[in-house]
């Protein structure tokens, strides 16, 4: 390749020399030399290892849209650890539906899905420390804990009073990161309340490596998410069914 990188000074006037070079015919043709920036890489110190960003083209969608927006994204779970320095600046107030108080924080280590659910919808990507999210600081977690300080951590108590609760204060998409088997028409009531209402909900299809369909996974107006792996194969825990989006 015969190419040709010219240099010159900055009082040059480029316009001209450009149409300069181009009229002494040695040239097949002349441009500028563009300006590149580095593909949005955020600085958080886990990026590296989140395979799964990279595999939904996370980087690419920041590229087109940058971050600012705040959309409320209500994470309703057993708690949810607000002040967690990657979690705190993407936070907003909440409620604890079986407590009955403004306290979604978990009483110890063992209510850590929560807070682990809320770090994958809207951890705050680029300051540093912790992970990334595909949100890309475009959100705020509204946090719905939903399991008594008094129950088992692996239980939802009040997840669809929390659904409720998160419709009626302004939430546009919920995260339901549990599940089971039993289908209630009343649940199937709350979820079409909050589509009624406008409201996106997405839930997990369970990782139980079965077929079976899981509630709210599997009600109507309910986006149904199973897992895939860093090939993009189906995860070997997953479950997966005719309701899987």
């Amino acid at each position: 390749m015969n190419l040709q990188f010219i240099k010159f000074d900055i009082n040059v006037l480029t316009k001209k020399l450009l149409e300069d070079l181009k009229a002494s015919g040695y040239f097949e043709y002349v441009e500028k030399v563009a300006v590149r920036k580095i593909i949005a890489m955020p600085n958080d110190t886990h990026y590296g290892s989140q395979w799964a960003l990279a595999q939904i083209k996370a980087q690419e969608a920041w590229v087109e849209n940058p971050g600012g927006a705040k959309c409320v994204v209500a994470v309703v779970d057993n708690a949810i650890n607000t002040a967690h320095p990657d979690l705190a600046a993407n936070s907003i107030a909440g409620f604890d539906m079986a407590d009955n108080d403004t306290d979604t924080n978990p009483i110890n280590d063992t209510f850590s899905h929560g807070t682990h659910v809320a770090g994958i919808v809207g951890a705050v990507t680029n300051n540093g420390l912790g992970v990334a999210a595909a949100s890309n600081n475009k959100i705020s977690v509204m946090p719905v804990k939903a399991t008594s300080d008094l129950s088992d951590p692996d239980y939802i108590d009040y997840g669809f009073e929390g659904i409720v609760w998160a419709v009626d204060h302004g939430a546009k998409i919920i995260n339901m990161s549990w599940g089971g088997t039993d289908y209630l028409n009343t649940e199937q009531a709350v979820c079409d309340y909050a589509y009624s209402n406008g409201v996106m909900l997405v839930a997990a299809a369970g990782n139980d490596a079965n077929e079976d369909f899981s509630y709210p996974a599997s009600y109507n107006h309910v986006i149904s998410v199973a897992s895939t792996d860093s090939t993009d194969k189906k995860s070997s825990y997953s479950s997966f069914n005719g309701k899987v989006d």
